[in-house]
């Protein structure tokens, strides 16, 4: 991007998603974070709605840590991040932050415009653990109906005239953390 390369620290996954897409949302998303030499970050955020069994989704949640927040390293698990790819790359771009703490800023996110499936087993795998986010969400909605709303505001991904704004992460951090 840019010129630069990045290259994918960690990925995540949550339900449901956080993006939308011309006002709908999804059943879950995943966003695969990634930094470059320098430490300026990129997120590619994938949509996934139910449907058929991801392989990939379905490798994963057989490694999957029992308790919520505890991260696990296993060296002898070997993924293929491009798994989760829907066929059609096509994406929306926009500035903002890490949905999560510290809420880092400057972040450059790609939500692709196609999702791909996830069966309803996996996730329900998912929700014994991760419960529902949407509590938890870094997004507060309000409707602009089409009005700039300022800087801490960013639109839904693709918005129609009639969509929701949501508030950008920076501004939930603030809020709920500091």
């Amino acid at each position: 991007m840019g010129g630069k390369k990045y290259a994918l620290k960690q990925f995540h996954f949550h339900r449901p998603s956080e993006e939308r897409i011309h006002g709908k949302g999804y059943a879950m998303g995943v966003h695969l974070v990634h930094a470059d030499q320098e430490g300026k970050l990129a997120v590619v955020a994938v949509l996934l709605q139910e449907g058929e069994d991801n392989p990939l989704v379905h490798d994963l949640w057989n490694d999957v840590p029992k308790e919520k927040e505890k991260e696990e390293f296993l060296n002898n698990v070997r993924i293929d991040a491009a798994r989760i790819l829907p066929a059609d790359r096509g994406y929306y771009t926009f500035p903002g932050s890490l949905t999560t703490p510290p809420c880092t800023e400057n972040v450059t996110w790609f939500v692709l415009k196609h999702p791909v499936t996830v069966s309803a087993a996996e996730i329900e795998q998912f929700s014994k653990l991760y419960r529902d986010d949407a509590a938890d969400s870094a997004f507060v909605r309000q409707d602009c109906a089409g009005k700039q709303v300022g800087a801490r505001w960013k639109r839904d991904v693709a918005p129609k005239e009639d969509s929701a704004c949501l508030l950008t992460r920076d501004f939930y951090c603030g809020r709920h953390f500091g």
